[in-house]
């Protein structure tokens, strides 16, 4: 038994391991939306951004404004590469077009050519288009041009037909971003229209801090289907909320899993924080993971599960705060070191793998038992049905008055060999009808002639052993007759007559007109 307990630990050991030691987010693998409009491809060389992008439960992600950034301190970043090099994951511009219908990014009066843009975020990070979808086709063909489709994500879309159309008449898009503020009627139901054709980030707009737009009802159409989007640039568009560390963490409570901040160093900061925290949290788990927790008290022992089950929801749910996992894993911590062990050194209450196996093996033994018992209750109803249709066809067979005893005997001896007894049968009426006799026994292959002259089925070999055994004995009792006659010089004569089995070959020795009651049976005095 401990043998066995060590192994089921090492096992449980080996998946909470693997599942908690190394962060994962899943990426979707499909390459087409539900309209069915192929979308940018995501390869191994895909960025970690992009990824992330595509996982709408991955890392909170920061999005940063390429101008009026409100930093004024010396390292704050100017270039594309500065951001990128900061650790910023999506960069947000907005574009003018010129004279020959290209586009221009300005920034402190340098002019830079959107596909330099594309090309400097390339691999690397995204780039949000504050008014692409006004020039969703056009940027879509620079775009495609670079192979960089994967790259750009156009803001401003407005209704579910606009994107349609941007969709149907392209083969491969980039990624489009549709607003939702607090005019819509039911914004919750304008997010989903939005995330089912095909948009994996919507953002979010109001004024007031409890606008219907950032209810829990409208916030969690995003859990498993896309991306809410918050700019914090401006606190009418954020419900008066701080672009800063206390607006942050209210909004990721909140289910917000895409910031836009005019601190974009801060920002990075903190989301940074809280993947370190993570980070370190998931190792805490592993290293834990093998404990035995059977010689703790059983106060102590709930204490620490509860933190436990806490901090591993955590660990693995993307939109979460700062506090939120600090707090965690301070209470699981705590948990750790307020373990107390059982004075006894016995356990109250099973591990949970023992109580797992219990279950199995009585749902297994349940299962067994119910396809035994069908199994007995199928033979028994099969030997039934036998014994009835092989009765009625005795009987209909054998339906004279003088053979009722045979044929009760028989059908005693059936029962006892075929361990079936006899269901009561309900009494029936005497048939008025004559039984029927056979006037031709010997037009019949299967039937004998009885010495009494009734019709018989043929013997079975048991009837037939028995009866050879019945000859076998009067013979030997005859010798020892004649044996012990012959000492004693005294005559005998003996006359042995079958009553039930004679043959007609015997009967032609008796007289046919002699009945049973003449025979006349002689006494040998030894």
């Amino acid at each position: 038994m401990n043998l066995l307990k060590k192994i089921f630990s090492l096992i449980l050991a080996l998946v909470m391991a693997l599942s908690l030691a190394v962060q994962v987010f899943a990426v979707p693998e499909e390459e087409a939306d539900e309209t069915g409009d192929v979308m940018p491809e995501v390869t191994s060389e895909s960025s970690e951004v992009l990824k992330s992008f595509l996982n709408s439960n991955g890392r909170v992600l920061s999005v940063a404004k390429y101008q009026g950034s409100k930093n004024y301190s010396t390292t704050a970043p100017k270039t594309f590469e500065e951001f990128i090099a900061l650790g910023v994951d999506i960069i947000s511009v907005e574009v003018k077009l010129t004279e020959d219908k290209g586009f221009l990014i300005v920034s402190d009066g340098e002019e830079i050519t959107l596909g330099n843009a594309i090309e400097a975020v390339k691999g690397k990070a995204m780039l949000l288009i504050d008014n692409g979808f006004e020039y969703a086709n056009e940027i879509n063909t620079i775009a495609l041009e670079l192979d960089a489709c994967d790259s750009v994500i156009l803001r401003g879309a407005k209704t579910v037909d606009d994107i349609k159309a941007f969709m149907s008449a392209n083969s491969t898009v980039c990624y489009v971003s549709a607003k939702v503020t607090e005019d819509a009627e039911k914004a919750s139901k304008a997010v989903s229209e939005f995330l089912e054709n095909g948009v994996i980030m919507v953002e979010l707009e109001a004024s007031d801090e409890s606008s219907k737009v950032f209810s829990s009802k409208t916030l969690g159409k995003f859990k498993g289907s896309g991306r809410a989007f918050v700019s914090m640039t401006d606190e009418s568009l954020c419900g008066g909320r701080q672009d800063r560390t206390a607006g942050w963490e209210e909004m990721i409570g909140l289910g917000v899993s895409m910031i836009e901040t005019d601190y974009p160093e801060e920002l990075v900061a903190y989301l940074s924080a809280i993947e370190a925290k993570r980070e370190a949290t998931s190792n805490l788990l592993s290293t834990f993971v093998l404990l035995d927790l059977s010689k703790y008290t059983t106060e102590t022992r709930k204490t620490y599960e509860l933190a436990r089950t806490k901090v591993s929801d955590l660990v693995t749910e993307g939109t979460v705060t700062y506090s939120e996992i600090d707090e965690a894993y301070y209470t699981f911590t705590e948990s750790l070191a307020g373990l107390v062990e059982d004075p006894s050194g016995n356990s109250s209450a099973l591990p949970g793998w023992a109580i797992a196996l219990i279950v199995i093996a009585i749902i297994i033994i349940l299962f067994a038992l119910t396809i035994l018992v069908l199994r007995v209750v199928n033979k028994t109803k099969r030997k039934k049905a036998k014994f009835k249709n092989f009765k009625d066809t005795f009987k209909s067979e054998v339906p004279t008055e003088n053979d009722e005893e045979l044929s009760t005997n028989i059908e005693e001896d059936l029962e006892s060999n075929m361990g079936i007894e006899e269901e009561p049968e309900e009494e029936l009426e005497e048939e008025s009808e004559e039984p029927k006799v056979l006037e031709d026994p010997e037009a019949v292959p299967n039937f004998f002639e009885r010495a009494d002259g009734f019709v018989l089925p043929e013997e079975t070999p048991k009837a037939i052993a028995e009866k050879q055994k019945k000859l076998e004995d009067e013979k030997l009792l005859e010798e020892i007759i004649n044996s012990r006659a012959a000492e004693k010089s005294i005559d005998k004569e003996v006359t042995f007559f079958e009553n039930d089995e004679a043959d007609s070959n015997d009967a032609d020795d008796v007289d046919e007109d002699t009945d049973e009651d003449d025979v006349e049976y002689i006494s040998i005095d030894l």
